[in-house]
């Protein structure tokens, strides 16, 4: 079933079958190459963000108190064979379920994965490819999210294909995309069927978004890690628009890590910059979005990290407003990094997030959360 939002609302049915089909197949009896035994079936994981909020908005004279659910996530991980399998990842948070990951992976070689679906690619570090458990604070940095939000879609997947190569301390991907993470058949998910009667679900589009990234982790020094990004987008998505006109865009960015993970290491340092550049389109000029951002973490004791994070983000670096602003503190404390276990399994941040516009007379916006994050 699709939703108005052209994303499936019920995509139960479909893991459940097919663990059951997997779960008979490895019951029967067989013959079965040793290299090409199957290795134990289906995985699962997930995790649960749930929060309380208070948020003080001095620009509209408005107060609000209340509790919610940032983040709820299934993972599927089903191994078809040592070097192949199927993964799933779904979302609960926002009352419907629905998938966010659906992709087949492959190992043809060692440090070498090649997938093909809906997935999270080559883009900035700070979004998808920090995960959910390893969020900093409460929430990725902000120019992160705003690239998405303004480029591929705001949960940062598209579908295409995919290469990652491994290598010593070198990671090197390459993801070639349709360039709008929608699941609508006339958008992002070009999934035709001849027996339609129509090849093309009558939308005339050739160009194909690619986007590339580099990661370097050198062992002289442990835990820095740095790289970057870079992208072209030619297929104009909805989410590029500008007086009702979609733009083509080119993008890049550049981070540099010293502990990537929170609780990783007594002292943790982390800067991000990213840009993207939009065609000029009838009535507006070229624009070009530049954001950085900076945190700052330290360990005080087993299982406690206090943090901050400034960042800004100029909207058009060619034009006279101010960059906007964001600043955020928290405490993290973590009842599993206490008992020795992982960091990320429990933890219980206290954040508080400020922004304030890049105009003139601009009143901030603070927003203080709660947030207890368990993950299995």
């Amino acid at each position: 079933m699709i939703t108005d939002k052209g994303r499936p609302s019920a995509l139960f049915a479909g893991p459940l079958i097919a663990a059951c089909l997997l779960t008979w197949a490895m019951a029967v009896p067989g013959r079965v190459d040793a290299q090409e035994a199957a290795r134990p079936g289906i995985e699962f994981s997930g995790g649960v963000q749930v929060r309380a909020s208070a948020g003080l908005s001095a620009s509209r004279e408005q107060d609000r108190l209340g509790f919610g659910m940032r983040r709820a996530r299934l993972r599927m991980d089903a191994a078809l064979r040592s070097r192949s399998g199927v993964f799933l990842q779904l979302d609960g948070s926002g009352g419907t379920v629905t998938a966010l990951d659906f992709f087949a992976y492959l190992h043809p070689a060692p440090g070498l994965r090649i997938r093909a679906g809906r997935m999270a690619g080559a883009q900035p570090r700070g979004l998808i490819l920090t995960s959910m458990a390893q969020i900093d604070a409460t929430d990725r940095a902000a120019v992160a999210e705003y690239w998405a939000r303004r480029t591929i879609g705001a949960d940062g997947r598209d579908f295409g294909v995919d290469a990652r190569l491994e290598h010593g301390p070198a990671e090197v991907m390459l993801f070639v995309h349709s360039g709008d993470g929608s699941w609508d058949r006339a958008r992002g998910n070009f999934r035709e069927s001849i027996s339609g009667g129509d090849a093309t679900a009558g939308v005339h589009r050739t160009a194909l978004a690619v986007s590339g990234a580099l990661r370097l982790r050198p062992s002289a020094v442990p835990g820095l890690v740095f790289g970057g990004f870079a992208g072209y987008n030619p297929t104009r998505p909805p989410q590029s628009q500008l007086n009702g006109f979609g733009r083509r865009y080119a993008t890049y960015g550049l981070h540099a890590y010293y502990g990537e993970n929170p609780g990783s290491q007594r002292i943790r340092v982390k800067a991000d910059f990213l840009a993207v550049t939009y065609e000029a389109v009838r009535g507006a000029a070229s624009q070009n979005t530049a954001g950085v951002a900076l945190l700052a973490a330290a360990r005080v004791v087993r299982g406690v990290e206090v943090l901050v994070r400034g960042e800004a983000l100029e909207l058009d670096t060619f034009g006279d407003d101010d960059a906007e602003g964001f600043f955020t503190a928290g405490v993290t404390f973590s009842p599993s990094a206490r008992r020795g276990e992982a960091f990320h399994a429990e933890r219980l941040t206290l954040a508080w997030n400020r922004y304030k516009a890049g105009v003139r007379d601009a009143r901030p916006e603070d927003l203080i959360i709660l947030q207890l994050q368990l993950i299995f």
